[in-house]
């Protein structure tokens, strides 16, 4: 598994944007122009461009712009690869690309202020517990929880409607970059997560039926688009 990271706000550069863009997919270039915020669009782009750097170092096999398939619930498949799996997240400045053998997911969030409740209302008692554990670091935990539970849930392709709390990424005494099996109701699910930090502020969660997870992330340059 491979996990690669690139910093979006240098598409604020014009001619690197256009530039980009005419790389994409024409549903790539679709779902970046429905956004109405600029950096909505650079991230968006930003993700995508990302995916064929990503693909070129990785699977240099795979052509470029990728065709993508969709399962029923919507989760993205690279057409004709069926052994090469991919999940995209971005959060901030930043977009995260994850690729591997296994299916896989991926989340990055920026740390800021949790809403009051959050926890208490989405979140599995073990969680909870794991919360209680760091005091003095409330919101990298809680961006821990909130990343695996987003990386698992995209692994699985269900989004955000399964039970938040039918399942725990992690429980008391569980450290942050320590490999964890996700677990339902005290049993094994086949499936496992880690987290990491990234940059100044911001959690980097994946999860696969693959353990052994990465622990670092591989920063690419947009600017460095293959033109």
């Amino acid at each position: 598994m491979k996990i690669y990271a690139a910093d979006c706000s240098v598409l604020k550069d014009e001619k690197l944007f256009a530039e980009c863009f005419e790389l994409m997919s024409e549903k790539r270039k679709q779902t970046i122009n429905q956004y109405k915020a600029e950096k909505d669009r650079m991230r968006s782009l930003g993700a995508g461009m990302l995916l064929n750097l990503a693909l070129t170092e990785t699977y240099p096999e795979v052509p470029l712009p990728p065709e993508l398939d969709f399962q029923k619930d919507g989760k993205p498949l690279l057409a004709g690869f069926d052994n090469i799996h991919f999940n995209l997240s971005h959060s901030g400045t930043y977009a995260v690309c994850a690729l591997d053998d296994f299916a896989i997911g991926i989340d990055i969030e920026r740390i800021k202020p949790a809403k009051a409740g959050i926890a208490a209302r989405f979140f599995s008692a073990e969680e909870n517990e794991f919360l209680k554990t760091l005091p003095n670091e409330d919101q990298k935990a809680f961006f821990v929880v909130w990343t695996r539970k987003e990386a698992f849930l995209k692994a699985l392709g269900k989004g955000l409607r399964m039970d938040l709390r039918s399942f725990s990424v992690c429980k008391k005494d569980c450290g942050v970059q320590e490999t964890f099996e996700v677990l339902q109701e005290g049993r094994s699910y086949g499936w496992f997560c880690t987290s990491m930090e990234f940059g100044e502020n911001y959690i980097i969660s994946t999860c696969s039926q693959n353990a052994d997870l990465p622990s670092c992330v591989k920063k690419l340059n947009l600017a460095f688009n293959g033109r």
